[in-house]
């Protein structure tokens, strides 16, 4: 399966490997639906609709067309891992807050309501 073959594009190339397989009427069909769409035509659709018809073509076509849909993802864009959550301390008791979106404020604790500080920071003055 060419790697930058559209969806569309696999269906008319599909339908044209199970030609030979086509009982006489679905191949005389298929073969003026790939007709039309040499002509520009978008038959992609009916193609799909009239080869799913037959019982023993059904299962080709959706394994071919699956393991297209699958290849034609483009990859994500940037890291997929999320960055882990940041811990913000209360400086004299144990009130943590986990900070999950980037620009979100820290706030203060509310029983002191002092300034939380990074986790590092706490940890790093021996309390």
């Amino acid at each position: 399966m060419p790697e930058n073959e559209d969806l569309t594009q696999a269906v008319y190339r599909v339908a044209r490997e199970l030609l030979p397989e086509m009982d006489e009427p679905l191949r005389r069909e298929v073969a003026s639906l790939l007709e039309r769409a040499e002509r520009g035509e978008k038959t992609d659709n009916l193609l799909v609709e009239r080869i799913s018809a037959d019982e023993r073509l059904r299962p080709r076509l959706r394994n071919a067309l699956a393991a297209k849909r699958t290849l034609s993802c483009p990859p994500a864009a940037g890291d997929i891992v999320p960055p882990a959550a940041r811990r913000y301390v209360c400086p004299q008791c144990d009130y943590v807050r986990y900070l999950q979106k980037a620009g979100q404020e820290p706030g203060e604790c509310p029983e002191h309501h002092l300034p939380l500080i990074p986790y590092e920071q706490k940890a790093g003055s021996g309390c």
